[in-house]
């Protein structure tokens, strides 16, 4: 039997229609919380609804197409959400993320005219316990709006306990105001704002200081003693964009490693290694570094969606053999 329109409206409404309680995905600020359920399709099986906004400060530097950091984002918030919910995770405990990787559907472009409603399948997997719980476990999710597949993504998990976690970070930084230093233009990087910008200028090929601006109210929407790792992808996308010249450029794919933890002390800088010399899209290695360490690696593919009328995909190739001989130089 097939439902009637009335019907579909209100299962609408019960997955769209209100945010989940902000603690549950580690916000403090309402409006910044994308998830609006969670329902179990199985064992270890979820289906989570998150809506989008039409734009947004911080995730709207892509044009036309899905925000790869939008898509990150909710990422994070689901598996924060799927461990307090079906995990049994209690509210407290310290997350850390060892790795994070998303690919985007290439020309999959948003209707302007209304916020997306998201579906997202979720699977967990290697899930590991201790006595305390759970302490460590995977997330698998494909994102998909009007059952059109937009994205899929995987993150690892790690669970702390809060004695646990202060032992490991006994030594961490103090949280400091702004890195000190000249930020690049905002429009270089697919900003309107300086607030978003999380490098600064630099005179050397394919290395830019990191930008850590506390006061940023959607990447430290609440107390953090490190640095983000949000934070560190966008921060690698802003450096591709710069070596590319094109402020609209995003990710195809992403694959990071957090090596170790970014500290506030840190005098971190994002690094180009390598550019692809292959067929397209280019493949982009990256990583940031602080006091002879590494704090993340990247693998990024990368191509520009530029508006012409009709929306397609452009190649970036003259700007990546400029750039590749550049590091090579």
């Amino acid at each position: 039997m097939v439902p009637d329109n009335s019907e579909c409206d209100r299962r609408a409404k019960d997955r769209f229609g209100a945010t989940i309680p902000r603690e549950l995905v580690h916000r403090r600020a309402i409006s910044e919380v994308l998830l609006t359920g969670i329902h179990t399709s199985g064992n270890a099986v979820y289906t989570v609804s998150a809506q989008w906004p039409r734009w947004h400060v911080f995730f709207g530097s892509v044009r036309h197409g899905f925000d790869s950091a939008l898509v990150v984002e909710t990422l994070r918030q689901l598996t924060v959400l799927v461990a307090h919910t079906q995990l049994n995770v209690p509210l407290g405990m310290q997350f850390l993320m060892p790795d994070m990787s998303v690919s985007m559907a290439p020309g999959a472009l948003q209707d302007p005219s209304r916020p997306a409603e998201v579906t997202v399948e979720v699977v967990v997997t290697d899930i590991r316990a201790a006595v305390q719980g759970v302490t460590a476990f995977r997330t698998s999710a494909i994102f998909f709006v009007d059952g059109q597949r937009i994205a899929a993504g995987t993150a690892g998990a790690r669970i702390v306990t809060p004695e646990a976690y202060n032992r490991i970070r006994s030594h961490r930084g103090v949280a400091v105001g702004c890195r000190m230093g000249r930020p690049v233009p905002a429009a270089e990087v697919g900003h309107l704002s300086p607030w978003n910008v999380v490098l600064n200028e630099s005179s050397d090929t394919g290395h830019w200081p990191l930008r850590v601006d506390v006061s940023n109210p959607i990447l430290f929407d609440h107390p953090l003693d490190h640095v983000p790792g949000v934070l560190l992808i966008e921060a690698v996308r802003q450096a591709v964009r710069l070596a590319f010249r094109d402020p609209c450029l995003d990710f195809l794919t992403v694959e990071a490693q957090f090596v170790s933890i970014a500290e506030f002390s840190d005098e971190a800088t994002v690094v180009l290694e390598s550019v692809s010399d292959g067929p397209e899209p280019a493949i982009v290695h990256a990583s940031i570094q602080a006091a002879g360490r590494v704090r993340m690696q990247a693998r990024i593919t990368a191509k520009r969606l530029v508006s012409t009328g009709i929306h397609q995909w452009k190649s970036v190739g003259t700007e990546r053999s400029a750039l590749r001989e550049n590091l090579h130089a």
